[in-house]
């Protein structure tokens, strides 16, 4: 698990690789993206698009996002559930070399379907959704293996 908020990386200056002196920090996420099998980015969306903290972190890596399926869990307080951000987040990754999974999970109306204490309304539903789109990254996991 990585939370982007711990790492606190600097405002985007250079990638890592043009770094003399990188934050360990920035050496420790880079070698934590490089050697998992797979990423799963979990986004709020706001105004259609992504936090700055997550381009900035995204930005930072070249080829450690290479050939690494990304899957997408979305979330947003509207019905649109975070659609738009994923356009954003697959192209820019696309971009970068990474395998982007089909199928993302998408959480819209957060504040009604996730309570305050991290429970869901509908744990079944949930459940059987997250099931799914876990199966799918597995798949492109194993894929990208062979």
């Amino acid at each position: 698990m990585i939370d982007l908020l711990e790492y606190r990386f600097p405002i985007f200056d250079e990638r890592l690789k043009y770094q003399e002196h990188p934050d360990p920090g920035m050496t420790d996420f880079a070698d934590r993206i490089k050697s998992s099998d797979g990423i799963i980015m979990i986004v709020p969306e706001y105004n259609g698009g992504y936090p700055a903290s997550l381009k900035n972190a995204v930005d930072l890596l070249t080829f450690e996002w290479r050939r690494k399926p990304v899957a997408f869990i979305t979330v947003s307080d509207g019905n649109f559930a975070g659609t738009q951000v994923i356009i954003s987040l697959q192209f820019v990754l696309w971009k970068m070399g990474a395998i982007t999974v089909t199928g993302p999970m998408r959480i819209g109306n957060i504040d009604t379907v996730i309570d305050a204490k991290g429970m869901p309304a509908d744990k079944e539903s949930l459940d059987k959704r997250a099931s799914s789109f876990i199966e799918t990254l597995v798949w492109y996991i194993e894929a990208n293996n062979r």
